[in-house]
């Protein structure tokens, strides 16, 4: 039989150390998603949960990295491809009225998604045209600024 492993989100951070430990009582385990780029994700110095989970095999991280296919990536490129397009997006580049930095808008991407959005984009796409062309999008000037390597 397959272990069933609950699956904790958001990030490796857990704001209730009590909630995760009920968790282990009806699971065989936690599963948490972390990207590469964070080493060693369960050994830190201030988390003795993190340790016991870790030395029973209570914990397994997920990389986005390793679940994410071609496949997955198309689809994702889509959606968000109609999103975007959609301009729904357009007050996620700014606060308090301010244009966010592209900096600001890199960091929150990597940290909610576990990815470098500037190079994935780039790593898929030439260019904003290659992507409204491959898509049939119309990049907003905002969103395409975030996008463009510096």
């Amino acid at each position: 039989m397959q272990p069933d492993f609950a699956f904790y989100y958001p990030g490796q951070h857990w704001r209730d150390v009590d909630w995760i430990k009920n968790l282990v009582c009806f699971f065989d385990g936690i599963a948490i998603l972390m990207p590469y780029d964070i080493p060693n994700p369960l050994r830190r110095d201030d988390d003795p949960v993190a340790w016991a989970l870790e030395d029973h095999k209570l914990i397994r991280v997920i990389r986005p990295e390793d679940i994410i296919d071609e496949k997955a990536t198309e689809a994702l490129a889509e959606a968000f491809g109609k999103i975007i397009s959609s301009r729904r997006l357009n007050h996620l580049t700014k606060r308090d009225g301010e244009n966010i930095r592209k900096a600001d808008f890199e960091a929150l991407a990597k940290a909610k998604l576990g990815v470098h959005i500037v190079a994935a984009f780039h790593n898929d796409y030439e260019s904003i045209a290659d992507f409204e062309a491959k898509h049939g999008v119309k990049v907003p000037e905002d969103i395409a600024a975030l996008l463009i390597r510096d």
